[in-house]
């Protein structure tokens, strides 16, 4: 941590405001945009609150360092998590915060045993047992490892089942290439979300290891057209269709993927294409 910042924050964090403020009302706002992902103006609100002085409602230290590390400030959740951590004492959310935080910046180890500490002082907590099984599935690849984490979000669902760790579990699935796990998993969430593009970006890409690739096309069509302006759609859709030498097609999508952010790999794609002959 860096002294220096905080000194600098402090008086930021805790100046005193004359305004009557309703911070369960504000509160509420604040979950509101959380519930959707609407991260940017739940951030916006706590940077206003944030002038004013409230000491002991520390709610708001936690959703502020969770949009600061959504937003890749990572100098501001320093900041908050230190102050919070010496104002609050124990607290099993500043633990999953720099879980959260060190899971962000790539320090897995240190991520895990934040997480871990989280669960000791609250063991069933769903959020904190989704992260372990996120953070355990970038360590190498092991079977204690994976049946760990297979375990972390099989406990998150039971405890909340929110689709949200199913579909991480299906991810885990498909890391380990155990495809049919993952495609039967995706097969169930569609068949309760038939909107969410992502479920069959997933699927695909599992039917797209084992070659199954008029199914895997079939479900980079769908994605597409649910979301035509997703730079991952574009890309699996142009994916597949260079697979099944359709260039033309294909080299259109993936310049369409470029030109809305690009994807991982996409510029191996884009190469290819020029290699082809189809854009200069």
């Amino acid at each position: 941590m860096k002294k220096i910042v905080i000194l600098a924050f402090i008086p930021f964090l805790f100046a005193c405001d004359s305004r009557k403020t309703n911070y369960d009302y504000e509160k509420s706002k604040i979950q509101h945009y959380f519930a959707m992902d609407d991260i940017k103006q739940a951030d916006s609100l706590l940077s206003e609150l944030f002038k004013e002085a409230y000491e002991s409602d520390f709610d708001f230290f936690y959703y502020y360092a969770l949009t600061s590390i959504h937003l890749g400030n990572y100098q501001r959740a320093d900041s908050i998590l230190e102050v919070w951590d010496e104002k609050s004492g124990e607290d099993y959310r500043i633990d999953y915060s720099y879980a959260y935080y060190y899971s962000e910046k790539g320090n897995y180890e240190k991520a895990l045993y934040s997480i871990n500490k989280s669960l000791a002082l609250k063991s069933f907590d769903h959020s904190s047992m989704n992260l372990k099984g996120s953070i355990l599935s970038n360590f190498e690849k092991d079977d204690s490892v994976f049946k760990e984490a297979k375990n972390s979000f099989e406990r998150a669902y039971i405890l909340f089942p929110m689709p949200l760790y199913k579909f991480n579990l299906s991810q885990l699935y498909s890391n380990y290439e155990i495809y049919d796990s993952s495609i039967s998993i995706l097969t169930n969430l569609i068949a309760n979300d038939k909107e969410n593009y992502e479920f069959y970006i997933s699927r695909g890409a599992s039917y797209y290891y084992k070659n199954k690739f008029k199914l895997a096309e079939l479900d980079f069509i769908q994605a597409d057209s649910i979301n035509p302006i997703s730079p991952s759609s574009k890309y699996h859709l142009g994916l597949i269709q260079l697979k099944n030498e359709d260039f033309e097609n294909g080299c259109i999508n993936i310049l369409k993927c470029d030109s809305l952010g690009g994807h991982k790999d996409h510029m191996i794609l884009l190469k290819q294409c020029k290699e082809y002959g189809w854009y200069d």
